[in-house]
């Protein structure tokens, strides 16, 4: 095996490594959105039992999210390093996927954009939680 061959391995390894961890960054911020959504019906019926249990998983979801994305931080630099890219840790999935195969660039690009669609529910979810909460807090002022 040549220098070539064991960097291309050592790529392919990486990218897959990233597509697992974009897999599970989606599960959570999926969970996330699940519990956000029980946290808003808790905040319409002001259960503050409800409340306080949502916002118990949401911390634990968090941590998980925030283990997921230091891993996500190492593996991005260390294909950003393979591909001699100036700055690695700067890297983006856009930068990655002409220098992959067809088959693990469309794996990529389709966790991506699966990540990216369940981010924007948990970003129009915490739209919502915001204005109840403010609601709530225009009425106690």
């Amino acid at each position: 095996m040549t220098g070539k061959d064991v960097k291309a391995l050592r790529l392919k390894i990486a990218v897959e490594d990233l597509c697992e961890i974009l897999s599970r960054l989606e599960e959570r911020h999926g969970r996330l959105c699940d519990v956000l959504a029980a946290k808003e019906r808790a905040l319409v019926e002001v259960a503050m039992d409800a409340i306080e249990s949502c916002r118990s998983r949401e911390d634990e979801i968090l941590r998980e999210v925030i283990e997921e994305e230091k891993e996500r931080l190492l593996v991005t630099e260390e294909i950003g390093d393979l591909l001699d890219f100036d700055t690695p840790i700067s890297i983006r999935i856009s930068d990655m996927l002409p220098h992959l195969d067809t088959d693990l660039a469309s794996r990529l690009s389709t966790r991506r954009e699966c990540l990216r669609e369940t981010a924007l529910r948990l970003q129009s979810q915490n739209r919502v939680n915001r204005a109840l909460i403010e609601h709530s807090l225009g009425h106690v002022q």
